[in-house]
């Protein structure tokens, strides 16, 4: 008896590893099919492209530092001079890289409609903080909480609201170097402090905070939170390239980016700054989380829209927090390095700068900063060398059929899934639009602006119902940060900074090494 006990429990354990067998084989072999399949789309569909190497596909040398992400885009881009658009894959996942701007215009324009989502969302991960980020969307919810945030940047909020905010924080800045300042001089970590001087203006415009001030107290909570969720090396990095590669499995695992506390942390913020505001109403004002309020507001009366959740109220702020921190921050790194290397450049935005000084001191209006045409230029001049991100991406979710990639090609098919990027570092840096392409150059942006954005080879922020919802807000900040830091202050290099300028290899944003 119980040997023919035993000989059932070796037959299912034989029947076990059989269908385990089984199983194994098949996944092999369609994983196999997938991948041939993948590495061969470029040449099926007549596309110029470089071989895939191994599961890194073209990312290799970006993944391990060796070259930048940026210069590696820009790479591709020259690959192929006659093509409209090229190939390469990122990791398994085959990119196609739009090279001329009459594509870019219909896939960012004309059939927008085609192209609604990004290639990185993360909308089916776990983590509260980034799965309802406004960035990450998908679809429709992108256009719905889009059309909400925009009544944040519309004018006449940017100038009753948002501009008294930004212009209290711009003036802590110049008070921090200005207590600093040794012998007439001071030398600081730009990515440091116009860090700092962001947190403070996006914990006030952002999530309603007035007295985060990480400009004096580095150690400032709040500061120090955002740090603690947007700082991305070992473990979290691996979970950052997990998740954006295989979303689904990273939601299947339930992986988050940020800690416990950390979501803690933001989710109370808000839940206290939306009770107090529904309790006093003069506590109110227009900012990113009242927007979230009536948005919310607005859905509960209708039931055939979604309820809004205080986590998704905390995910929309701090997405916006997110997405300006980084980028507005690294804009103002590139801008003071280009006026301390570029003497005229600088001297001519100075003269600018103090013919409106003289009659406003450091309480400039927004019609002032707004009228001011070599700041601007000056600040789109940087956005051309240096665009925030190095490319935009959409995928395809309807089929529709594009030019081919070489005059006299097949017509490419565009499935929904299909992955497209635009290259706007290496198209804004290519000298068929930009004579000398790598002079900073102000001028071009007051003399031939119009011929510029009609090329459609301008996209720092995009272009479409998709574009960046914070340009506007992102040039606030700048310009008043420039105005008062131009007024009392000359900008010249350090024997600490890297010259000629350096971008990070191991960022995937257009990030410069700042120190030897």
């Amino acid at each position: 008896m119980e040997l023919f006990g035993n000989s059932i429990i070796l037959t299912y354990i034989l029947l076990i590893l059989q269908h385990t067998t089984i199983t194994f084989v098949t996944i092999l072999v369609i994983s196999f099919v997938y991948y041939y399949f993948q590495k061969k789309f470029f040449k099926i569909n007549g596309i110029p492209h470089e071989e895939a190497s191994g599961i890194f596909g073209n990312m290799m040398q970006p993944s391990f530092g060796s070259v930048s992400f940026v210069e590696r885009l820009k790479f591709y881009y020259s690959m192929d001079n006659v093509a409209q658009y090229v190939g390469f894959y990122d990791f398994n996942n085959p990119i196609i890289l739009i090279r001329e701007p009459e594509i870019i215009k219909q896939i960012l324009i004309k059939y927008n409609t085609y192209f609604l989502d990004h290639y990185h969302s993360y909308e089916s991960i776990h983590d509260i903080l980034f799965k309802s980020n406004p960035y990450s969307l998908c679809d429709r919810n992108s256009l719905v909480c889009g059309n909400q945030f925009r009544k944040l940047f519309t004018s006449p909020n940017m100038e009753d609201t948002l501009f008294p905010l930004i212009l209290k924080r711009s003036k802590n800045l110049v008070e921090y170097i200005d207590t600093n300042t040794e012998n007439g001089t001071i030398t600081i970590n730009s990515k440091d402090i116009f860090g700092r001087y962001m947190n403070d203006v996006l914990s006030s415009c952002a999530f309603g905070i007035d007295n985060s001030d990480s400009i004096n107290n580095p150690k400032d909570e709040f500061y120090k939170m955002a740090m603690d969720a947007l700082t991305f090396k070992g473990l979290k990095l691996f979970k950052f390239f997990f998740m954006r590669t295989y979303p689904s499995l990273a939601n299947y695992f339930r992986m988050n980016l940020t800690s416990d506390n950390v979501r803690w942390f933001f989710t109370s913020v808000v839940h206290d700054i939306v009770g107090i505001r529904n309790v006093n109403p003069k506590k109110r004002r227009r900012d990113m989380i009242e927007m979230m309020m009536e948005l919310r507001f607005k859905n509960n009366l209708n039931e055939a829209l979604p309820e809004i959740t205080i986590e998704d109220i905390t995910a929309q702020t701090f997405g916006f927090y997110m997405n300006g921190f980084d980028s507005t921050s690294s804009l103002l790194c590139f801008v003071t390095h280009l006026l301390s290397i570029n003497e005229k450049a600088q001297a001519k935005l100075y003269d600018e700068v103090m013919g409106v000084y003289e009659k406003f001191q450091d309480e400039p209006t927004y019609e002032a900063i707004n009228k001011m045409k070599y700041l601007d230029a000056v600040i789109c001049e940087t956005l051309r060398l240096y665009p925030i991100t190095p490319y935009i991406e959409r995928v395809c979710t309807r089929p529709i059929t594009l030019a081919p990639a070489i005059p006299g090609g097949k017509f490419f098919h565009f499935e929904p899934g299909t992955s497209v990027w635009i290259p706007t570092y290496a198209l804004q840096n290519d000298s068929r639009y930009y004579p000398y392409p790598r002079i900073f150059r102000p001028e071009r942006f007051i003399t031939t602006r119009k011929q510029i954005l009609e090329i459609g080879a301008y996209l720092p922020f995009g272009l479409g119902n998709r574009k960046c919802m914070g340009e506007e807000f992102a040039l606030l900040v700048t310009k008043l940060c420039l105005y008062q830091l131009v007024a009392k202050y000359q900008f010249n290099t350090s024997d600490k900074m890297i010259l000629p300028l350096e971008l990070d290899p191991w960022k995937f944003q257009i990030v410069r090494r700042l120190l030897r």
